[in-house]
């Protein structure tokens, strides 16, 4: 027992201390402020939000928006404890529309640092500005000149709470949790708003989407196009109009970096510790436990049913009818993921497993039978084929990183394209298929490069040496038959004046071009050639000469840009636009002979590009015609190699 009875009695504690400890329990770190920031910004009807932050967020925060702004009069109201005018009774909480509701965002923030808070409404001449300092207001409300909307700047954050400011993370942790709850904002709210992030000391963008971006688009801009090229649409809808649930989520053959779970339920980001591990244990069924999927989740219910009001922060929700939500939910990912075509199918728990199908001559696919044991059966030594097709190299790894960061825009919604000389080529594509041959392809195993044109693989208990390089340009100009008017864009942040790059390789190279540089781009600039070549393979060339965009025609493979004059070269002399048919199959042969592997700058990123990203598209998608018979070169059986082996 304490002596000190004076110590036992219970006092009311100031005000100023109810306010520091209530503003850390709503702002425990730097992030917390950006959500609640960012959430009345949309809540004011924000079509743009600038988000910059320094130091991490551990030293300033500001953020800009375009919405309704507040006036002069609300000034000091908003930055008082429980002041908000988005409900008037307890009740309004079962009928809440708004992300925001407690009235403690700006208050608990004015706490804990230096706020200046400056906004104008529509109505108004000029802005006006308030400064606040530990909840009091040291200056304001004065005229300010101002845009339309509000404006909030944190400075000094935590100052008087020293502890709470030595216990937060480095910057560089502290800046990645605000980039990943505002990139998960700008996915949700692509329509309804657009996104920038900068750090105030390097005045660098690292995250800027556009208004009017669908949710692919900003998942794209994000995550990558590899990542949004892998995503499939899921939705749910209650037949009892409980709730309905629309989002994307990650194929199963698809192994993402790390495990992305974006759920939003009334368009607020919450964290559902249920829905999320219901989610993850469906891929469990599908997915070795190394692979990590992408979900993405919009739920929408009635208002009445749910809680908001459980978590100082708002990032946890309750609602009702959990467990019934949840099992639709799950059933209807088991379905899809069962269901929708991949290009490299892996098992569930009820199909073989995968170690044992790798010594069998036959595909794999989700179709396959069980099993039996006649099939189990020992193979023979001499018979085994010993290339595991499925397991990762360091290589494949650096391939899929290296390149899979490339920008571009795709066409989301294909067109059709109306021209009868494309599908004649279509068709005869089809008609010139080797069934011999693309069976041959698409059950061969990649054994390794063999000097610089070559690819050696395994088809069955066959060593095969390929031609990659007119295989390469075969399937490139397949890929570019079927993508025309359709292609992803490579767009330059600066675009290229192709008179002076012509200039520059004429002057360096013994390349026999036939025209000079000024001629080539005279040529290249006339309208009627623009318009062509921007409308069906996206390469846009200003009226001055000026190249902005090429066609992007496989994912995580560039063109090699030291062939681009020899690309514009054969545009004008190889290229013949004066007749339909014949300019559509050489312009696709210039344009697969800039995309082919030969004669790349360097033989080593030629090796990776090949066995990790035009190998593995050659086995899905390529149709070798009959002419490329001879570049199918079959060398030896390994049932021969081992009867040496065995003599040895």
């Amino acid at each position: 027992m304490m002596d000190n009875k004076e110590s036992k009695l219970i006092r009311k504690l100031p005000e100023a201390v109810i306010n520091q400890i209530k503003a850390g329990e709503v702002i425990a770190r730097p992030v917390n402020a950006v959500k609640e920031l960012m959430e009345n910004s949309l809540d004011a009807g924000s079509t743009n939000i600038c988000i910059s932050v320094k130091d991490g967020g551990k030293e300033s925060i500001r953020i800009r928006d375009n919405g309704c702004g507040i006036s002069k009069d609300d000034l000091i109201c908003a930055i008082e404890r429980h002041t908000t005018s988005k409900l008037t009774a307890f009740e309004d909480l079962s009928k809440l529309q708004t992300l925001g509701f407690r009235g403690e965002a700006l208050s608990s923030m004015a706490e804990i640092s230096l706020l200046t808070l400056t906004s104008k409404t529509r109505n108004e001449a000029y802005g006006h500005k308030i400064v606040v300092r530990e909840g009091r207001v040291m200056e304001g409300p004065t005229k300010i000149a101002s845009n339309v909307g509000t404006s909030v700047n944190l400075d000094q954050i935590f100052s008087n709470m020293p502890i709470r400011k030595q216990s937060l993370k480095s910057p560089a942790e502290e800046y990645s949790a605000i980039m990943d709850v505002v990139s998960k904002y700008a996915i949700h709210h692509s329509t309804r708003a657009s996104f920038v992030v900068e750090k105030q000391e390097s005045r660098t963008c690292d995250l800027q989407t556009d208004l009017n971006n669908s949710i692919v688009d900003n998942i794209r801009v994000i995550y990558g196009s590899e990542v949004a090229q892998n995503l499939i649409p899921i939705s749910v809808k209650c037949p009892k109009d409980l709730f309905q649930m629309s989002g994307l989520i990650s194929k199963v053959n698809y192994n993402f970096k790390k495990f992305v779970f974006i759920l939003f339920i009334n368009d607020r980001l919450v964290d559902c510790s249920l829905v999320k591990k219901s989610a993850l244990l469906v891929y469990k069924i599908f997915m070795p436990k190394t692979c990590l999927p992408f979900i993405y989740m919009n739920i929408k219910m009635n208002p009445e049913n749910i809680d908001v009001n459980i978590h100082p922060q708002k990032y946890e929700v309750r609602f009702r009818y959990d467990e019934y939500i949840v099992t639709e939910i799950k059933t209807e990912m088991e379905t899809l993921l069962t269901t929708t075509d991949i290009s490299s199918p892996m098992s569930t728990k009820n199909s073989c497993q995968i170690s044992s199908t790798l010594n069998r001559e036959s595909s794999f696919s989700f179709t396959q039978t069980p099993t039996t044991s006649k099939a189990m059966s020992k193979v023979l030594p001499s018979k085994k084929i010993r290339n595991d097709h499925l397991s990762q190299t360091l290589d494949e790894v650096w391939a899929r990183n290296e390149y899979a960061g490339m920008i571009c825009v795709g066409q989301l919604d294909p067109v059709k394209v109306e021209v009868s000389y494309i599908d004649k080529l279509r068709l005869e594509v089809k008609e010139n298929n080797c069934a011999e041959l693309r069976e041959l392809l698409k059950n061969s195993s990649c054994i390794s490069p063999v000097g610089e044109d070559m690819l050696a693989v395994q088809h069955r208990t066959h060593f095969v040496v390929l031609n990659s390089t007119r295989l390469s340009e075969e399937l490139f100009y397949q890929i570019y038959l079927d993508n025309i008017a359709n292609f992803a864009v490579i767009r330059f942040k600066e675009p290229l004046n192709i008179r002076t790059l012509l200039e520059a390789f004429i002057k360096h190279s013994n390349y026999p071009f036939e025209q000079s540089s000024e001629e080539m781009t005279q040529f290249l600039v006339k309208e009627s050639y623009r318009e062509s070549m921007n409308t069906y393979f996206a390469i846009d060339i200003t009226a001055d000469g000026m190249l902005k965009s090429l066609p992007l025609l496989i994912q995580g493979y560039p063109p090699d840009m030291m062939k681009l004059p020899i690309f514009l070269d054969s545009l004008v002399t190889f290229v013949q636009w004066n007749d339909p048919e014949l300019f559509f199959r050489t312009f696709g042969l210039a344009l697969a002979k800039f995309y082919s592997p030969e004669d790349r700058s360097n033989s080593s990123d030629n090796h990776k590009l090949l066995v990790n990203v035009l190998y593995p598209k050659m086995k899905q998608i390529l149709r070798p015609p009959v002419s490329l018979r001879d570049a199918f070169n079959v060398c030896v059986s390994t049932q021969k190699l081992y009867r040496v082996f065995e003599r040895c």
